[in-house]
């Protein structure tokens, strides 16, 4: 049988045997293209899938410190401020300097 499919093949002019390596070369460079992207496509879903895993996690752990923070913030008053030494600040003093913009101009010609 081999051998029959073997002379079938011989037998078969050189321009249709070049065709058929074209052919045959084609649906090997598209079969291994088809492998190529369906391999990058389910990388990118497993990389999709950690990202939001991790996300999840993030987004539980932002959730605890804004717990902690709000839990927090309501002990800070003025008096716990005392009991820590600080103390309330005199007359307040500012600082203010003119502004030298006024002096530089574009628009005046001497």
């Amino acid at each position: 049988m081999t051998k029959m499919i073997k002379n079938k093949i011989m037998s078969i002019e050189y321009s249709e045997r070049k065709a058929f390596w074209y052919l045959a070369l084609l649906a090997a460079a598209f079969s291994g293209f088809y492998i190529y992207f369906v391999n990058g496509a389910i990388i990118n879903v497993v990389e999709r899938q950690k990202t939001e895993k991790e996300i999840i996690s993030v987004n539980s752990r932002i959730s605890d410190l804004e717990s902690s923070y709000f839990s927090l913030n309501g002990k800070i008053n003025l008096d716990y401020a005392y009991s820590l030494g600080f103390v309330k600040a005199g007359k307040e003093k500012y600082v203010y300097r003119k502004s030298l913009s006024a002096n530089l101009s574009l628009n005046h010609v001497r």
